[in-house]
């Protein structure tokens, strides 16, 4: 079901291990889910979005997930390979009741994707009422 999404998701424990990722995230960050799954989420942030996100960006999310801080809004320009520069939004959420109390939940929103998926209903609407005499 994840997988349906255009945000990147990223499934962490409370160790911070690597226990899940959508295909957007691994699209983005031009990796395979078996390379990462079990390994912490330290090395991945290192290995694959210092390039993309830039050093202090990194650092900040890093440093959050380990200070148990979550993110709300942290907006970044992500240079993917072969593209131009994206505009995304990384947030993180600590899980703090339920079984999977201590997990984490890390989103990679794409601003563009939004845009588009926000204008879809307006010009579907908009469509609508020019065919109603």
């Amino acid at each position: 079901m994840l997988d349906e999404l255009r945000d990147g998701i990223l499934i962490l424990d409370r160790n911070l291990t690597i226990r899940w990722l959508n295909e957007s995230l691994q699209e983005m960050l031009s990796i395979r889910r078996e390379e990462v799954l079990g390994s912490n989420a330290s090395r991945l942030y290192l290995m694959s979005l210092m390039s993309l996100m830039g050093e202090a960006q990194t650092r900040h999310a890093i440093t959050s997930l380990q200070k148990r801080k979550a993110v709300s809004c942290l907006n970044c320009r992500i240079h993917l390979p072969g593209q131009k520069e994206r505009l995304f939004t990384y947030s993180s959420r600590i899980l703090l009741k339920g079984p999977f109390i201590g997990a984490w939940i890390v989103r990679f929103s794409s601003n563009a994707a939004h845009a588009q998926h926000e204008a879809a209903p307006l010009e579907a609407e908009a469509s609508e009422d020019a065919a109603t005499p």
